[in-house]
């Protein structure tokens, strides 16, 4: 009894898959075989509907994107709304109402674009459409109708630099670090630091940028009036694509780079021996200084002056030049900037160069009974030489016995006395510099040889020299002679006695 059960239902599965074979291949039922061949005709696939125009969100028609509402840089974020799902959106920007240049043409699958660069300030337009199907080849639906905004990123100036320092109609000798300060402003990358010399901001001196709310100029500006101010820009991977925000106000400043030196040594009317070391203060911003030193009050060489000009880079300067000798000299001082300014000059302060009378040493004045003189005085600082003169007479007129210039040392032996007769002689010595300028002469001193040459006369000083004070714990060795006693044969006969 099973068997056959099973047989059956195997047969009638066979028979339903049969069935559906030949519907597949669109062959007829036996009981269809005398009909006529049809070909079945195929379904239409349905064609999508363009969806609506999207609802625009932000920017509004007429508003205003600015760097309070559209933090920082009052660039927007564009927003729109749809009612039915639409897999793609197409957005368009455009600073022009035709939309002939593009800011922004660009596909998106959200319902919002926020653009990645930054834009002027001014007027745009913008719309957008959706569209459904195939990312290869969508139905898009319309456009919105064009919206129009403005963005300021300064918000009508209320989001600008504000000046901190100097503060207005300051007076500026110089510039010291972070002299020149402003306010921050937020999203800025940097700021645009600008000084000029007319108030509209045209004839621009100096230009620069910082990152950082402050700076200080590294240039030397002449004294003037100046105007300065600041101006923000967002950033830029180019110089010529960057886009500024709104400028600070303009305000003024002064340099008055006028104040001298003050002088310090030497001090006025000072009688100097040798050629003196110039110092004075010190003045903020200077390069350098010039010192200049003449013989006349009024420097001015015309009047037959002269006049020695040195610049240096320090406080204080020794001239390597000597000055003449036995002369009234003045002297200032001013500094120099970067930029060639020159202060006033400072007040004029006089000195004398007097080197003094040369203070002879030996012989003594008067000494009598010399045989060879030996002559010696103390040295003069800043003398290159000495000129000795001596003679027979006291006005010292031509020919002298002896008019020689000595080097290096501050003594003298006449090597050759031509006297046939006790006579007295004077001498006087006087320095010399470098540049030819002579000191005032000595004092004359006179002397006396009495005693013909082929007589033994009494010896010179030998030691201690005369102008150092006899120690008595180390006594000096001389030789002193007793006066010579005539004897029977006329021959002079000499005494030594040793102390």
């Amino acid at each position: 009894m099973r068997r056959p059960t099973i047989l059956w239902i195997a047969l009638v599965s066979a028979i339903v898959t049969l069935l559906a074979i030949v519907t597949a291949l669109g062959v007829a039922p036996a009981s269809a075989q005398d009909a006529p061949f049809a070909k079945p005709t195929p379904t239409a696939t349905p064609t999508s509907a363009p969806p609506p125009a999207p609802t625009v969100l932000n920017p509004l028609q007429g508003g205003v994107t600015t760097g309070t509402n559209e933090p920082p840089l009052g660039m927007p974020t564009f927003a729109w709304s749809l009612p039915v799902i639409a897999p793609y959106y197409h957005i368009q920007v455009s600073n022009s109402p035709g939309f002939t240049v593009l800011k922004v043409d660009q596909d998106t699958r959200g319902m919002s674009y926020t653009p990645t660069d930054v834009w002027d300030d001014g007027t745009y337009y913008w719309r957008v459409k959706a569209g459904i199907g195939t990312g290869s080849n969508p139905v898009w639906g319309p456009y919105t109708a064009i919206q129009t905004f403005v963005k300021d990123w300064g918000d009508e100036g209320t989001i600008r630099p504000s000046l901190i320092n100097p503060a207005a109609d300051a007076v500026r000798s110089g510039f010291i670090h972070g002299d020149f300060q402003w306010s921050p402003v937020p999203g800025a990358a940097g700021y645009v630091f600008e000084i000029a010399t007319d108030p509209l901001m045209n004839n621009r001196v100096y230009i620069a940028e910082s990152i950082k709310a402050q700076h200080t100029p590294t240039v030397r500006l002449t004294n003037s009036n100046y105007y300065w101010r600041i101006t923000p820009f967002a950033y830029s991977s180019s110089a010529t694509t960057r886009v500024s925000g709104e400028s600070s106000e303009v305000r003024r400043f002064t340099i008055d780079w006028s104040t001298a030196p003050q002088l310090l040594a030497p001090d006025n009317g000072l009688q100097a021996r040798f050629t003196p070391r110039f110092q004075w203060t010190a003045v903020e911003a200077a390069e350098s200084y010039v010192l200049e030193v003449s013989t006349d009050v009024n420097f001015n060489p015309a009047n037959l002056a002269e006049k020695k000009v040195f610049e240096t880079h320090n406080t204080d300067f020794t001239p390597t030049d000597a000055l003449a000798n036995d002369k009234e000299w003045f002297w200032h001082v001013k500094a120099i900037d970067g930029a060639e300014g020159n202060t006033n000059w400072s007040e004029v302060r006089s000195f004398r160069m007097a080197w003094g009378a040369i203070e002879l040493l030996t012989p003594a004045n008067n000494q009598i009974q010399l045989a060879y003189p030996f002559f010696s005085w103390k040295s003069v600082p800043g003398a290159r030489s000495y000129q000795l003169q001596i003679d027979n007479s006291v006005d010292f007129a031509a020919p002298f016995i002896a008019d020689v210039e000595i080097f290096n040392v501050t003594n003298y032996a006449q090597p050759d006395w031509r006297i046939v007769q006790v006579s007295d002689y004077y001498w006087q010595v006087r320095a010399k510099d470098e540049n030819g300028n002579f000191g005032p002469w000595s004092e004359r001193r006179a002397f006396r040889i009495s005693t013909p040459l082929d007589s033994v006369v009494p010896s010179n000083l030998i030691y201690p020299p005369p102008y150092y004070a006899i120690d008595a714990a180390e006594t000096p060795v001389q030789r002193q002679m007793a006066p010579p006693a005539q004897s029977s044969s006329g021959i002079l006969r000499w005494t030594r006695t040793t102390l």
